[in-house]
């Protein structure tokens, strides 16, 4: 049989011995309880909440920056998007159908309407008066409701001007 040491655990807090000071084959008295030896559920819980918590964080992670990506590359083809459009020589006006409200128009349609460049569009209503507002476009508009079709009318329609000419309009969702 071997001599064991034994060690009083406040006695080596008091003069700051650390444990791996002392013999690994040594008892310590006195103590304290760890939380695995209190309540072991209680410490399995507490470090399997840590692991998931970690892999929730790696998990967010991923998706914020698969986000931001899908977000640049988004942006990317709007930008890209909005240069062939002002890059056409078709006419080309955007809006929001069901609002009927301007979101832009390339030079081409701006030239077709004598809408001056100078003059901001963005925003406004189609119907808004001195904004090329005809029955024909209106009921064109009315087609789109309802529908993922391009749809198309010949018409009349008014320059900024107020000079009215005939086109054939095709307006897609």
């Amino acid at each position: 049989r071997s001599n064991r040491w034994i060690f009083n655990w406040n006695v080596i807090q008091e003069y700051g011995i650390g444990q791996n000071q002392i013999p690994g084959d040594s008892v310590i008295i006195n103590k304290p309880p760890s939380l695995l030896e209190i309540n072991p559920g209680l410490f399995y819980t507490l470090l399997a909440s840590a692991v998931a918590g970690s892999i929730l964080i790696v998990l967010l992670s991923a998706f914020v920056v698969a986000l931001k990506k899908r977000k640049d590359a988004l942006k990317r083809a709007h930008r890209d998007l909005r240069k062939l459009i002002a890059s056409t020589p078709s006419p080309i006006v955007l809006l929001y159908p069901k609002e009927k409200i301007y979101i832009n128009a390339n030079p081409a349609w701006r030239k077709l309407f004598d809408v001056p460049t100078s003059m901001e569009i963005t925003g406004l209503k189609w119907d808004d008066e001195g904004m090329f507002a005809t029955r024909t476009m209106n009921d064109l508009i009315e087609k789109t409701r309802g529908t993922d079709n391009t749809v198309s009318e010949e018409g009349e329609f008014r320059t900024f001007d107020g000079k009215v000419f005939e086109a054939m309009v095709y307006l897609t969702k």
